[in-house]
């Protein structure tokens, strides 16, 4: 394996990890894959407090705690939506989403299927966006880039910075941060 195709199945992994992050509260599993050697020296080098935070054995407590954090945050109002269109420059209320026009052509085309996990999120949700980015980097698709840029780079920044600020937990610190390096221009994986 080339370093570049290393660089592209770490991306992609990264990217995999994110979407699993935005799309649902934070359970055992997910903490045990953060925690996991393979992303350990990503998150102490992004979130030294997150590397802290996820080494320690984790209660029921907890998890209801993150599961607060969650609800604070991607669902109640005034939260940080992980919804592009509350990002995307204001348009006339009869506009079209771009980012979810995108994402609903790729499905109606047949060149995607998103998980059952996914389906009932909006085709602009942040997980949505995260797991096809993934797949694409993972299948070195020409359009990877593109996606990139367009379904993600246009708002992202601005929504990593808001999570950044607002966010109690160190793992959603951790989740912006990553966000912000693989989603800004000439980003790559994170380097730990």
């Amino acid at each position: 394996m080339t370093d570049d195709d290393a660089l592209r199945v770490a991306e992609a992994a990264l990217l995999a990890l994110l979407a699993r992050l935005f799309a649902a509260e934070l359970d055992e599993e997910t903490v045990s894959i953060l925690a996991a050697a393979e992303f350990l020296p990503l998150v102490e080098a992004a979130c030294p407090e997150a590397a802290a935070d996820l080494a320690r054995d984790w209660t029921a407590d907890d998890l209801e705690e993150a599961a607060v954090e969650y609800c604070r945050l991607f669902v109640q109002p005034g939260g940080t939506a992980p919804i592009a269109a509350a990002w995307l420059a204001s348009a006339p209320s009869d506009a079209v989403n771009p980012v979810a026009s995108m994402v609903s052509n790729l499905v109606d085309a047949g060149q995607l299927e998103l998980p059952d996990s996914l389906s009932t999120l909006p085709h602009d949700h942040l997980a949505v966006l995260l797991c096809i980015a993934s797949e694409l980097r993972q299948s070195d698709a020409p359009v990877a880039t593109d996606f990139m840029s367009e379904a993600l780079g246009s708002w992202t920044p601005r929504f990593a910075d808001a999570l950044e600020r607002t966010a109690t937990s160190p793992v959603y610190r951790l989740a912006a941060r990553w966000l912000s390096s693989l989603t800004t221009p000439a980003s790559t994986v994170p380097q730990g």
